[in-house]
């Protein structure tokens, strides 16, 4: 899709170049028969956006040695930032988010590499249509999840995702990031949020929690030292305790972020600390 102007978009803008692109973090465990699992789902979703989408790509590409994407697996150009190890859930969405307030785009729609994308390219007009209507904004289409979530480079600016995250393995340092920025920024910033009307005609249907291909948080709370129901709960409170306790400032600041409580992972014992204390200790 060519670049086009918006028009009539209010008294502020009268015109203003649209440059989307998609953004994909993707990493390939060692396993090679979940790696290929993955690969072909890599390439699967590729071939959904640009057939729906058809606009330029991003991928954070965490332990791909030895893979290459083939010349023309898409019309639009593919950009890749290759890292030669897992960064982690959140530093690789912190990485994603940096590589695309630095580039020439200004809106994100953003993806796991083990998405699945469903639609049609009028379905995926529309949607390009509804952000270029909304520069300043943010669209999540699933609730609380950053798959095929689209956020404007101005609304980008306006939250930072903090370390730890849901695969972290000091507990009091978990907390689900994607239900954290789609939440936080509904709470802070509802003003900024669009809905997309026709989802009908655009889907993402992958369950991350319930599939054998997924490398995520979940399989922390397969360790036999942890105890997943209690881990689990704790990780949705953090984040919940996180998203009611968020301020425009503490957004831009995670050194500044809130925990209902911490556990010392010595003693394990329960004691409070204020986000200050916990962001040193922890490294926040």
């Amino acid at each position: 899709m060519d670049n086009y102007d918006i028009k009539q978009v209010g008294d502020m803008l009268n015109t203003q170049v649209f440059k989307p692109c998609v953004g994909i973090i993707s990493y390939l465990p060692k396993d090679i028969n979940l790696k290929m699992l993955r690969i072909n789902r890599l390439n699967r979703l590729l071939q959904q956006i640009d057939y729906i989408f058809n606009v330029p790509i991003m991928i954070v590409a965490q332990n791909w040695t030895g893979i290459s994407l083939q010349e023309g697996t898409t019309r639009q150009p593919i950009i890749i930032h290759n890292f030669k190890k897992g960064l982690g859930i959140n530093k690789a969405r912190q990485t994603l988010r940096e590589k695309f307030l630095e580039s020439e785009f200004n809106y994100l729609i953003m993806f796991d590499d083990d998405a699945d994308l469903r639609g049609t390219p009028a379905g995926g007009q529309a949607y390009l249509r509804e952000m270029a209507l909304h520069p300043y904004g943010f669209c999540e289409v699933k609730p609380s999840l950053l798959k095929l979530f689209a956020i404007s480079k101005p609304c980008y600016e306006l939250i930072q995702i903090p370390d730890g995250g849901a695969d972290d393995k000091d507990p009091n340092m978990r907390f689900f990031e994607d239900m954290y920025v789609c939440r936080s920024l509904k709470r802070l910033y509802p003003e900024r949020r669009f809905f997309f009307k026709m989802s009908t005609n655009l889907m993402e249907l992958s369950d991350a929690a319930h599939d054998e291909g997924n490398t995520g948080w979940h399989k922390v709370y397969d360790e036999p030292f942890m105890n997943r129901k209690w881990d689990r709960h704790d990780t949705g409170g953090n984040t919940r305790w996180m998203i009611a306790h968020a301020t425009k400032e503490t957004l831009l600041n995670p050194r500044k972020i809130f925990r209902r409580n911490v556990r010392d992972p010595k003693t394990q014992k329960w004691n409070s600390l204020d986000s200050v204390e916990l962001y040193d200790q922890h490294k926040l």
